[in-house]
């Protein structure tokens, strides 16, 4: 929050580890992240606001957490209120297109340091890795995908996708 009309701000919530990188748009929906995978929503709450701590995930290979590792946490961007970018240690780049809730993993590897993510628009961008390579990002990944939720017996329930629910 900032009390000099935006001169300075300042974290109104005791964080579970040092904050690295935060992201907060003009309505007051962001997100922070930090060491050992903290990352937090943060929400608007009448005048203040809401942190909402995101759970590291144990099993990254599963779709039923997080998808957030205990790794060291850098930036945070989101192109809109749903599709955001992590970056962190060992050229780690995560992905959203859920708000947050749940985070894919991009890129992996290359170095001890974080990678360096600078986007254009919501699908391009440039993205400088720890061993001073560069690549472009053209991502339109995740933005038009199928799931399908089946029962215990596995018979297919419901099924999901861009346009509609079947």
């Amino acid at each position: 929050k900032s009390t000099n009309s935006g001169v300075s701000f300042s974290l109104d919530q005791t964080l579970s580890n040092l904050a690295k990188g935060i992201t907060i748009d003009a309505d007051g929906y962001g997100y922070v992240v930090g060491e050992a995978g903290m990352a937090y929503r943060i929400s608007p709450q009448g005048n203040a606001l809401n942190y909402t701590l995101i759970d590291t995930d144990a099993d990254l290979t599963d779709d039923f957490g997080s998808g957030i590792p205990t790794a060291e946490l850098q930036t945070v961007q989101f192109t809109d209120r749903l599709t955001g970018y992590i970056t962190g240690v060992n050229g780690l780049v995560l992905k959203t297109t859920d708000g947050g809730l749940h985070w894919n993993t991009e890129a992996q590897g290359g170095g001890s340091n974080a990678p360096v993510l600078s986007l254009a628009d919501g699908e391009n961008g440039t993205l400088l890795q720890p061993d001073g390579s560069v690549s472009t990002l053209q991502d339109r990944s995740m933005q038009v995908a199928s799931r399908f939720w089946h029962d215990e017996l596995g018979r297919l329930i419901i099924s999901q996708n861009g346009k509609q629910f079947n």
